[in-house]
């Protein structure tokens, strides 16, 4: 049996933010979570364009959802003319990833014209949630099964720091932690599961081990941006790019990047931050590497985080 639900926006920019929160509390109703985030990320691409057509029509969009068995569709309506087509933007570009992130995110997605509306639609296969897990051991083995997605660096918190290498010489550390679960069938153990995907993406490895180095992951954009992705990725993340950090990047060519296994609120207080540390150094729940600064990029989708706090 097929549900639906719609909901009709004004062209405003906030009415994207509106979109994504209906979208998600229709599918955490549905108790649809499994793919919530790449859905989330979907329907943002879709609004802000649909914003951006209808606001020279002066018309309203309608953003519908349903889903039957296998599938979830859906759909963004709006009377601005013209039919999306995929545009392949270059690292520096600002806009233009939008329908390049839906295509690689739903596994189908079309577009329609009816009359003067024009209809965007994505599709996502549905597939059971993950049962929770009871040790670490098959955490980390579920790991290996994980795709890392670029709903999940839109998730990310993210954090930097200038501390110092086993020398006492300045080093960047960038630090990226999952918040808390706060979503239908989002458990610690899964967010382990996926902070560990990420790890083993970037090749990390225990704060006991030596430091290794994972390659050229790292890029610096017009001395303003820091971009960080792992090995053969078509997605990445935007690092809070503090001058310091900059500057010591620029002239080190590397910095340290720390995944932490345990959730941590977006916008912790640099205090908290310390002891999440101090915390998961000795207990083998942050994974480190050494990357480097690489001095070209292939085009790839960048997701900014949350909060970008400022360098300690």
């Amino acid at each position: 049996m097929q549900q639906t639900r719609e909901r009709h926006f004004t062209p405003h920019p906030a009415s994207v933010a509106h979109a994504r929160s209906f979208v998600a509390d229709t599918l955490n109703a549905w108790e649809l979570g499994d793919r919530l985030d790449d859905v989330r990320l979907c329907v943002s691409e879709l609004a802000t364009n649909a914003v951006e057509h209808a606001t020279s029509a002066g018309q309203d969009f309608r953003v519908r959802v349903a889903h039957g068995e296998e599938r979830l569709r859906v759909e963004v309506r709006d009377q601005g003319g013209g039919t999306p087509t995929v545009r392949h933007a270059t690292t520096d570009d600002c806009h233009g990833r939008g329908l390049l992130l839906v295509a690689a995110l739903a596994d189908d997605w079309g577009a329609s014209r009816e009359g003067a509306s024009t209809t965007v639609w994505a599709e996502f296969k549905l597939g059971a949630s993950t049962a929770p897990l009871v040790d670490h051991t098959r955490v980390a083995a579920r790991a290996a099964t994980l795709p890392v997605s670029a709903g999940l660096f839109a998730s990310l918190g993210v954090w930097t720091w200038i501390g110092a290498d086993a020398h006492g010489d300045p080093l960047g550390i960038v630090l990226l932690v999952h918040p808390p679960a706060r979503r239908h069938g989002e458990t610690d153990e899964r967010i382990e599961q996926q902070m560990r995907a990420l790890s083993d993406a970037f090749g990390l490895v225990e704060a006991g081990k030596p430091l290794t180095d994972i390659g050229p992951r790292v890029t610096i954009h017009h001395g303003a941006r820091i971009l960080l992705r792992p090995e053969g990725s078509h997605f990445g993340v935007q690092v809070p790019a503090h001058p310091r950090l900059v500057r010591l990047l620029t002239e080190r060519g590397e910095l340290a990047v720390a995944v932490g296994l345990d959730p941590l609120a977006i916008g912790a207080p640099p205090a908290e931050v310390d002891l999440y540390v101090d915390r998961g150094l000795p207990a083998n729940r942050l994974l480190l590497g050494r990357a480097q600064a690489a001095a070209s990029l292939h085009a790839i989708r960048t997701v900014e985080p949350p909060h970008a706090p400022d360098v300690r």
